[in-house]
């Protein structure tokens, strides 16, 4: 009987820590007959399951599709238990996507959990704003949200394919059954010891000891970084212009909105969080409430500029556009200094190959072998995704 489990995210609650536990104790939990599906777009151990679903357009074009030969190559029982961990599912918004993974689970596994975690939709947001200014252009929440310079975005009609937790998880219930899914409250006070890794793994019904080794979780970004990497963003900025920029600004502060703005902004999910609470209920039995509290929130929010704040990030600005000007004056510098003597012009020296090895053009690198297709690996396809 092979049972798979199915962690479907959704987004900063913990799954990074998750995914990074799954995989660090691998060993641990296939001595305990449990297996963690993972794999990237070229075949290799990634961390998570994200090749399982695409996100296409942006704004209210955006759109997410389930990748059904990835699923297909991904959904295989290798042990008595398997977990699959993506928080790309949750992304999904249209029920034929979420009825295709259960067909294609259920032809594999005699038994199917979907585990999935949920926090309040302020922080949420406020919380997803650093994916946003992430070095890759084409990540999922740049597209999703888009660049406003400002702590929580503006809501979007879109934005229900990710924040209308009722109707996503209705799509879920039906496709799996909701006896089959424990839908959790991501807060300290709710969790296992306070903490996402072993609350999962007391769900998961696994028991292996988790070492010592420091979790790892995504860093903090300060307030100003945030609000001049989201203009930056938005003016179009990029590549090694971008770096310079997000670098020099400050890191220090939280970028929080004004309790009068996370207050309109959860407001629009009040209807589909009533409906939450009368079709789930927390491990305790109770309805699945989040709560009405706002006092992390100032009354003024720290995405608004004082004078003197104002001036101190065009300081910064100024301080990292040098040191673009600065590498560009060496970079002219090199292309302008003298050949030494004897040396040929650019033009006539001999272009050296690629070198030996793996995806070298030399006779022993594997481009040379029959029936290798040398393709393009992006860094795109290598990134975990949000």
């Amino acid at each position: 009987m092979a049972h798979l489990i199915l962690h479907i995210g959704s987004h900063k609650t913990g799954t990074t820590s998750i995914q990074h536990v799954l995989t660090r104790e691998s060993e641990a939990l296939r001595k305990a007959g449990v297996a963690y599906l993972q794999t990237n777009s070229i075949g290799r151990p990634a961390g998570n399951a994200n090749t399982i679903a695409r996100t296409l357009g942006k704004g209210e074009k955006f759109q997410t599709r389930l990748r059904e030969d990835a699923a297909d190559a991904l959904l295989q029982p290798e042990a008595p238990t398997c977990i699959l961990s993506s928080e790309l599912l949750f992304w999904l918004h249209e029920p034929q996507h979420i009825a295709r993974l259960a067909r294609i689970a259920r032809s594999r596994f005699d038994r199917i959990s979907v585990i999935a975690y949920l926090r309040r939709q302020d922080r949420l947001a406020l919380s997803h704003r650093k994916q946003v200014i992430a070095a890759a252009p084409r990540r999922p929440a740049a597209r999703f949200y888009g660049f406003q310079m400002s702590a929580l975005p503006a809501h979007q009609p879109h934005f229900a394919q990710l924040f209308d937790y009722h109707a996503k998880l209705e799509m879920w219930r039906s496709a799996f059954g909701g006896e089959n899914m424990q839908v959790a409250l991501f807060d300290p006070a709710a969790l296992k010891n306070g903490d996402a890794v072993a609350d999962f793994l007391a769900r998961a019904g696994i028991d292996i000891e988790v070492g010592d080794e420091p979790v790892r979780r995504n860093a903090a970004v300060g307030r100003e970084r945030l609000l001049i990497s989201l203009a930056a963003k938005a003016a179009g900025i990029g590549g090694e212009s971008f770096k310079a920029i997000r670098d020099a600004a400050s890191n220090e502060g939280a970028l929080l909105p004004s309790r009068a703005d996370a207050a309109a902004f959860l407001g629009h999910w009040s209807d589909s969080n009533a409906r939450l609470a009368e079709a789930w209920t927390l491990d305790d039995g109770s309805p699945f409430v989040f709560g009405d509290d706002l006092s992390m929130y100032p009354e003024v929010g720290t995405d608004t500029w004082t004078d003197a704040q104002a001036r101190e990030a065009i300081d910064h600005l100024l301080k990292g556009a040098a040191a673009i000007q600065v590498r560009r004056d060496k970079r002219k510098g090199r292309e302008g200094q003298e050949p030494r003597a004897g040396a040929k012009p650019r033009a006539q020296r001999k272009r050296k190959g690629p070198g030996k090895g793996f995806g070298g053009g030399g006779s022993h690198g594997i481009a040379s072998k029959p029936g290798f297709r040398r393709r393009k690996i992006t860094r795109r396809q290598r990134k975990m995704s949000d």
